[in-house]
């Protein structure tokens, strides 16, 4: 018979081999999970979530250096929204190539500022999910997938007067949303989701399987996926 001494030794042995074995899977499954992270990148195949947080951050840097978070550029002589504010947090960001000469003056569709619509920086474009989107998104160039929350007074959701009614999701003041395929709109066209758009896309969800918001940003900074809980108050 095996002694007592023999069979500790041999389970410790066993274990101690064990070890390294385990340690080496990790590090192999990290280092894929690294090198997909890195393709993604590469391809700017970035997954919404991601391009929300990086969202996030530049909105903050421009509501800390200006104050509030980025206006629709106007016309200074009617009022008229011309190109959204998108437009001007990518201006502030750090993009692989400068955007597109553009006209500031004139509206998002014009002539003049067609090359800037069909220019689509990554931060806003559809993730494709297989390669039967490529060619929708070829058909849809200058499409994005992330939109702006306004108040009843056209500014931001949170942001304003306190008379303003203040749209909560998931406890939090919702600021951008991520959408669905569907739902895209022109990056450079000055549309956005009023509280009761948002609201009613949300309604919407509750009875579909087929979900058209798929993340909130917060005020905060944190990005939340559906589904979600709201609800509409005056601000605090």
């Amino acid at each position: 018979m095996v002694n007592e001494q023999t069979r500790k030794m041999s389970i410790s042995g066993t274990f101690d081999l064990w070890i390294p074995i385990l340690v080496l899977v990790l590090l192999v499954a990290f280092f894929i999970y690294k090198a997909n992270d890195r393709r993604e990148l590469v391809n700017r195949d970035i997954p919404q979530y991601y391009r929300l947080k990086q969202l996030g951050l530049a909105l903050h840097n421009y509501k800390e250096n200006v104050g509030t978070f980025p206006p629709d550029i106007i016309s200074k002589s009617s009022g008229e929204k011309l190109l959204s504010w998108r437009v001007i947090i990518s201006e502030e960001m750090e993009l692989t190539k400068p955007l597109p000469d553009y006209e500031d003056s004139e509206k998002w569709n014009s002539p003049n500022n067609t090359n800037l619509t069909n220019y689509l920086p990554y931060i806003y474009s559809y993730t494709r999910k297989s390669d039967s989107d490529h060619c929708d998104d070829q058909q849809q160039q200058g499409m994005s997938d992330i939109i702006g929350v306004k108040n009843q007074n056209d500014g931001w959701n949170g942001e304003g007067s306190d008379h303003n009614s203040v749209l909560y999701i998931n406890g939090k003041v919702v600021i951008c949303v991520g959408v669905s395929q569907p739902d895209k709109v022109p990056w450079t066209k000055p549309l956005d989701y009023s509280q009761s758009e948002l609201i009613e896309k949300l309604k919407q969800d509750e009875k579909s399987s087929s979900k058209s918001i798929l993340y909130a940003l917060h005020e905060d900074g944190y990005v939340a996926k559906a589904p979600f809980t709201w609800e509409l108050r005056k601000s605090e």
